[in-house]
């Protein structure tokens, strides 16, 4: 062989093992790289949330809980003074009515309204001074809304469905 050919062939020859070389390095790269994006860290079902926050070298997410001036939360329990100042109420609308007429809450309770339509028509419940209303509904579906009772008053709350405020759906809110 003359030296034009051998010196061809050993290109070549090195030209496979750096492609063979590249090929490792990349592999190994890749191990490497979706290996640490699989290790998650172990937690015990018997550990507290802040001993798992210390394990995953992380602060722990805390909740401030604010009252208004005018809820004065107990001393013993904040979840129970919020459970206490949110007044739930199931409504049910029917052919220009609604069941019950009239709901009473406190200034600065939370008021969540479940609508239940038992009639063949589509109602919605309404109450402009709070901003609050259901979406419309058709006979078997509930709508609901929730908002605050932040002023005192007696407020009327309606069907805005065509003519049926007109008719006589309405109902009146208390808020002592």
């Amino acid at each position: 062989m003359n030296n034009k050919g051998m010196a061809g062939q050993t290109n070549n020859t090195n030209l496979v093992i750096g492609a063979v070389v590249v090929l490792i390095v990349l592999v190994v790269i890749g191990f490497m790289v979706f290996g640490m994006n699989r290790q998650t860290p172990a937690t015990s079902v018997d550990t507290t949330a802040d001993e798992q926050a210390a394990l995953m070298n992380e602060t722990p997410l805390t909740a401030t809980v604010s009252a208004s001036p005018l809820v004065s939360p107990s001393p013993s329990s904040t979840t129970a003074a919020m459970t206490e100042s949110t007044k739930e109420f199931s409504v049910v609308a029917t052919n220009f009515k609604f069941t019950p007429a009239q709901l009473r809450v406190k200034k600065g309770d939370t008021v969540h309204i479940t609508l239940t339509n038992d009639s063949p028509m589509q109602h919605d419940w309404r109450l402009d001074e709070f901003g609050a209303k259901t979406n419309i509904i058709t006979k078997g579906q509930t709508g609901t809304t929730t908002f605050v009772a932040s002023k005192t008053g007696t407020f009327e709350y309606y069907c805005s469905v065509g003519n049926h405020r007109q008719m006589g759906m309405v109902g009146q809110l208390i808020v002592e």
